[in-house]
């Protein structure tokens, strides 16, 4: 009973809402979309300019927000005043949730907002407060990409492909700051490595410490892992793309080598 009670109040003052602020601020359908995508580029910006890099890469995020504003045809005055209306109208869903009766006098502190924005509103609410996560997730996978190269897919992969001391330590260098000497270490451990992919098979040829290897199996792709299946065993190795002519494989994330393809 307490409950319906609840609703019911709620469904009064939105009522009550729908009326008294029918004269209050306004945003479109199309310009609440506008506003999504830019609070995507926003936070974007915003998590690019608090990461590592310096001021070089904060101007950069600054000027990436810049042009997402002009791409949009927006000023920074007039996505203050949509950020305005999307707080206001955000923080008076939240009190009406909370507690409707206190609810009741939210807008007292505030300009009002138009019934049909406030629906507006309310239907982009999860995209907007989503944006600071996807911000990061992007960020995420810009330093994979810079790392490890674009995802691969199986066509990538197909052919015969060799590791490339010079390419590794230069990519290692870049992406890793690695030293010649550290590059040296972790291309030691492998040797000299040759990988074919061909259909849905693969077959590796390593020469390590003046031992040769050699083994065949089936493969496959999960993501930016390739499994490998050599009878009972199951292997893994990170692998991207680099160029339509370079991968970048990788263990635990952390790139291994560069192989060309031959």
């Amino acid at each position: 009973m307490r409950t319906t009670a609840r609703l019911a109040l709620a469904s009064t003052i939105l009522l009550v809402a729908a009326t008294a602020l029918a004269a209050g601020r306004t945003l479109t359908a199309a310009e609440a979309d506008a506003y999504v995508r830019l609070t995507d580029a926003k936070a974007l910006s915003e998590a690019r300019a608090s990461g590592p890099g310096g001021p070089e890469k904060r101007t950069r995020a600054a000027a990436d927000w810049k042009q997402a504003l002009a791409a949009a045809g927006w000023t920074e005055d007039r996505f203050g005043a949509a950020e305005s209306i999307f707080d206001d109208t955000l923080g008076w869903l939240q009190a009406l949730s909370a507690n409707p009766e206190e609810a009741k006098t939210w807008w007292e502190g505030y300009e009002p907002v138009d019934a049909a924005t406030i629906a507006l509103v309310k239907a982009r609410r999860e995209a907007v407060e989503g944006a600071s996560r996807r911000a990061e997730q992007a960020l995420r996978d810009e330093r994979e990409a810079g790392l490890l190269g674009r995802l691969a897919t199986s066509a990538d992969l197909q052919g015969t492909w060799k590791l490339d001391r010079a390419a590794s330590k230069a990519h290692l260098s870049a992406a890793l700051h690695f030293d010649a000497a550290q590059a040296e270490k972790v291309l030691a451990a492998q040797g000299e490595q040759t990988l074919i992919f061909s259909g849905d098979q693969v077959e590796s040829r390593q020469v390590r410490l003046g031992k040769a290897e050699t083994w065949k199996g089936a493969w496959r792709l999960e993501g930016r892992q390739v499994l490998f299946k050599i009878g009972k065993r199951e292997e893994k190795l990170g692998v991207g793309v680099k160029s339509p002519t370079q991968l970048v494989f990788s263990a635990f994330g952390v790139p291994s080598g560069v192989y060309l393809k031959q």
